[in-house]
Formats: structure tokens, sequence, C-alpha cells
């Protein structure tokens, strides 16, 4: 009799597992094409605007103002679904490899609000000429806004040996309505443990961002000054404690290795990015000297 209870226990199991995998499968499907159908109306809002602007030329007062600012307003918000359903489905299928079902809503990565604990992280290595800037991260941090960091090493005169260098960086949030279209669709292509390296004119477009950026835009201004080939360690931020006991960081950790080249111009730099936001009262500042 108990072996007989037992066998209809682990049928009633199996039975629950397989309607599990089907609604799971029935729910990706429908975020497949939910997705899909997203994308496509997102190509043919952008061809429309694109179209739109051949025609008619210069804007015509300001009824075709308000409807081209409305057209661009309907496509961050295509854009912004689109990513939403994307991480949505990512999601849904980590759980469906443990074998348990999703929540019906699922926050993607970066819709949490500026106080998400989980840290986003950037690993990059780029060699780029004194006084030249480079780019990594574009994490959507929060709805429609991505944060980039900014550096820019520089040969400096300050180190014994005539091989100082001082490295100023920026974690600057842009907006996905001001991205242009390849660099944004860099960005959504790329996997999570992946880091964009921008050079050239995607840096440089982004230094033009920060260059005319609201202060509310600038989380910090971090700057490390050391040398040839010593590494050199940031933090950027508060501890704060966790319901254990325990403390967590909140803030930016930089981690990075100048080596500068054999021509004494090009400057080879690997950096480690961790990122977790935090509520921000205005830019700061911070900088740190390597021993």
């Amino acid at each position: 009799m108990q072996a007989r209870k037992i066998g209809l226990g682990l049928a009633a199991l199996a039975a629950g597992a397989l309607v599990l995998g089907l609604l799971q499968e029935q729910r990706l499907g429908r975020l497949r094409a939910q997705n899909e159908a997203l994308r496509a109306q997102v190509s043919e809002l952008t061809a429309f605007q694109a179209e739109s602007k051949q025609r008619a030329g210069p804007p015509d007062g300001m009824a075709e103002t308000a409807r081209l600012r409305d057209q661009q307003a309907e496509l961050l918000r295509l854009r912004g679904e689109v990513t939403r359903l994307r991480n949505e489905a990512r999601q849904n299928a980590a759980g469906g490899a443990t074998g348990s079902l999703p929540p019906a809503i699922a926050a993607p990565v970066g819709d949490q609000g500026e106080t998400n604990s989980a840290p986003f992280t950037a690993a990059a290595t780029v060699s780029v000429g004194s006084g030249e800037t480079f780019a990594t991260g574009g994490w959507l941090t929060s709805s429609g806004l991505r944060t980039f960091l900014l550096a820019t090493p520089k040969l400096g005169e300050s180190a014994a040996d005539g091989k100082a260098i001082n490295v100023a960086m920026c974690l600057l949030k842009v907006a996905e309505g001001d991205l242009p279209e390849s660099l944004l669709r860099k960005l959504q292509s790329q996997t999570q443990a992946d880091s964009p390296v921008l050079t050239g004119t995607e840096a440089a477009f982004l230094k033009s961002k920060l260059d005319s950026a609201d202060e509310t835009n600038i989380v910090s201004r971090p700057f490390i000054a050391t040398s040839d080939g010593v590494p050199a360690s940031l933090f950027v931020g508060e501890s704060r404690p966790n319901p254990d006991g325990t403390q967590r960081e909140i803030g930016t950790k930089i981690d990075l290795s100048p080596q500068l080249a054999q021509d004494g111009q090009t400057i080879k730099v690997a950096v480690n990015l961790e990122y977790v936001p935090l509520e921000e009262k205005g830019s700061g500042d911070a900088r740190l000297k390597s021993n």
C-alpha cells in the first residue's frame, strides 16, 4: 500500500513537472513573438521617420515639431519594450533550466532604479594614444538610460622615471534616444559577459555628450595617478550594512593597469570596473595615487 502511495506521488510530481515545462515553453513562445513584433515596429517607425525627413525637409511649424517629438518618444518606448522583453525571456530561460516556473512579471537588469544592489561589471583592454579617450560599459542602469565609463590616459611628468600616467575618468549616463543607431545595436547585441571597447568616433560621440552633459547625468569623475606598469585601484562610493550585519560597498570600483608602448606615446590600459548604482546627490570627484 505504501509503495502504491509513493508511486502515485512520483506520478503526480512528474505530471506537475510536465505541466510546468509546457507552461514555460508557451510563455517563452509568446515572449519571442512579442519581441519580434516590437522589433518590427521599431524598424518600421525608424524607416518612417527617415522617409518623413526626406520628403518634408525642414520642420514646418510647431505642429510638425510636436509630431516629430511624439514619434521619437514612441520609438524610445518601443526600444525599451524590446529590451525589457529580451531580458525577461533570458530570465525565464534561466528559470526553465532549474525546472522552476519564473514569476509572472520579471524585472530586467537595469529597470530596477538607481538603488539596484546587483553590480554592473566590465573588463576591457585597449591601446590608445596619450590624451585619447576610450569608453566601456554601456549598461542599461535605469529605464531609457545607459551608463558608460569614459577614460583618458595621459603621460605625466611627476614620476621619478619620467613615465607617469594619469587617467581621468567619468561615469556618464546617456539617454538611449540620443545614441546613434549603430552604437545602440552594438550594445544590445552584446551578451552580459561581454564588455564593449569604444574608441574613435564612438568614443568621440560620448565625449561630446560629456562636454555638454547636465551635472545630473554625471555619476562621478574618478582620477588615477600612477606610472608605467604600476597597477592602481580606487573606490568611489560608500559602505552600507546588510541585514546580517556585514557591509556592502555601493558605488564604483576601478582596477587598472597601464603599460607604455615602445613608441613612448601609445598606452595600453587594462581596466576592470564594477558599478553598483546608489542614490546620486550630485557629481563626485575621487583621486587615488598608486604607491
